[in-house]
């Protein structure tokens, strides 16, 4: 018997939840709300995490990399000043955010989990709980 036959589908559901948590994020790019970034995969993962552990997975990841990109750009915005530099960093930070979190939506819509290259985990399984 091959190892692949104890690998579970991930059900329809939750790899829906698990991409929107990847993908509301763009709706923050390119609307340029505040916040929306974050707000958006932290509500569907704060809602939905109990239910499906492939959601509570990939929920944590989106958040952690939205979180490190909004400091990432922050952190340009503080470098306006010098000469415009922080103008370009602004919108190669809004790029490569958007580059991972459609990769990493692509991938969790078809079952697979995807691990950002680069984050920082601020955000852990027993966030939030009480």
């Amino acid at each position: 018997m091959s190892s692949s036959a104890f690998v579970t589908e991930i059900p329809s559901q939750d790899r829906s939840w698990a991409t929107a948590c990847h993908l509301v994020p763009l709706a923050g790019y390119l609307l340029t709300i505040p916040g929306a970034g974050i707000l958006c995969p932290l509500l569907i993962w704060l809602c939905r995490r109990d239910e499906s552990v492939f959601v509570d997975e990939q929920g944590r990841e989106a958040v952690n990399f939205q979180i490190m990109m909004a400091l990432l750009f922050l952190g340009c915005w503080l470098l306006v000043p010098l000469l415009g530099l922080g103008f370009l960093l602004m919108i190669a930070v809004n790029i490569i955010g958007a580059v991972f979190a459609i990769l990493a939506a692509v991938k969790t819509a078809s079952g697979k989990p995807y691990a950002y290259p680069v984050h920082v985990d601020l955000v852990n399984a027993d966030s939030f709980r009480s």
